[in-house]
């Protein structure tokens, strides 16, 4: 299935990011690709990986991306499901992440 829509990273500090960003999923793997709103034909982030979704937390691990030190990590997020929308956040001292993705109907 795929999702996508307006992401929205918010750092510490009140300055937003917004970004169009297309995910699609298959049972266990994902791949993303996004670009910012602001300045489409510079900067873009692409990956490929296998997520995990247990209870209460949605882990992903990038094997390949254009932002190299990511690639082998896993990440873990909290996330909620509503209907059609997949929630992802993850809160530390250098970011507050919130990522909403929709579910693109396939008809």
């Amino acid at each position: 299935c795929s999702y996508g829509g307006a992401e929205h990273k918010e750092k510490t500090e009140p300055e937003k990011i917004e970004r169009f960003s297309l995910k699609i999923y298959s049972p266990g793997h994902f791949a993303v690709v996004e670009m910012f709103e602001d300045n489409a034909d510079s900067l873009f982030f692409a990956a490929i990986g296998r997520y995990q979704l247990s209870a209460d937390k949605y882990l992903e691990k990038y094997d390949a991306s254009n932002v190299g030190y990511q690639i082998g990590t896993w990440r873990e997020f909290d996330y909620s499901l509503d209907g059609d929308s997949l929630t992802i956040t993850q809160s530390s001292d250098d970011i507050n992440l919130r990522e909403v993705w929709v579910r693109v109907n396939n008809n």
